[in-house]
C-alpha cells in the first residue's frame, strides 16, 4: 500500500511538472488561442452577459428545435464555446494550481491502483498499460470535443501530445515502482 501511495504521489508530481513545462516552458498551446479585439464594444458585450458560464452562439432554441440552430449555424457566425467571466477571474491563482495537482493525484491514483490489479510484471507491459490511459483520455475526451465544437487542430493537437507524453512519463515511474 505504501508503494502505491508513493508511486501515485511521484506520478502526480511528474504529470503536473510535464503540464507546467508544456504550457509555460515550451508554450505548445499558445498558437491555438486567438485574442478577441481589445476594444470597448467587446468588453461591454462580455460585461453584459448574465454571469460566468459557457456560451454558444447562435444558441440552443428554447423549444429544443435543433433544426433552427442548424440553419442559423450554416449561415454564421458561430461561436461554438465561449467561456466567459464578466466580473473577472484570477488567471494563475495558487488555488487553481493546487486543484490541478489534486486532479492529477486522483487520476494517477486510479491508474496505479488498476495497474496493481494486473498480473503481468514485465516493464513494458506495465508502461503500456499506464501510457495507454493517455491515449484513452485523448480519444474519449479531446477528439469528441474537437469534433462537436469545431476546435481547430492547433488547440487539440497539443492537448493530445500532453496526454501521450504526460501519461508516458507516469507509465515509466509506475512500471519501475510497482511490483506485481
Amino acid at each position: 500500500m505504501k508503494n502505491l501511495l508513493l508511486t501515485t504521489l511521484l506520478g502526480a508530481v511528474a504529470l503536473f511538472l510535464w503540464n507546467a513545462i508544456s504550457w509555460m516552458g515550451l508554450q505548445l498551446h499558445n498558437q491555438a488561442f486567438q485574442n478577441l479585439p481589445d476594444a470597448s464594444p467587446t468588453t461591454d458585450f462580455i460585461q453584459q452577459l448574465p454571469g460566468a458560464g459557457v456560451y454558444h452562439f447562435p444558441g440552443i432554441p428554447d423549444d429544443g428545435d435543433m433544426s433552427k440552430i442548424a440553419a442559423k449555424s450554416a449561415e454564421g457566425p458561430v461561436v461554438s464555446l465561449m467561456i466567459a467571466h464578466p466580473s473577472g477571474r484570477a488567471a494563475f491563482s495558487s488555488g487553481r494550481f493546487l486543484l490541478s495537482f489534486i486532479y492529477n493525484l486522483l487520476s494517477v491514483g486510479i491508474v496505479v491502483f488498476l495497474l496493481s490489479q494486473t498480473v503481468k510484471n514485465q516493464f513494458w507491459s506495465k508502461w503500456s498499460f499506464v501510457a495507454l490511459f493517455g491515449a484513452f483520455a485523448a480519444i474519449c475526451v479531446e477528439l469528441p470535443v474537437a469534433n462537436w465544437y469545431g476546435i481547430p487542430p492547433s488547440y487539440f493537437l497539443p492537448n493530445l501530445v500532453d496526454h501521450l507524453i504526460g501519461w508516458g512519463i507516469v507509465g515509466l515511474i509506475a512500471a519501475k515502482m510497482i511490483r506485481l
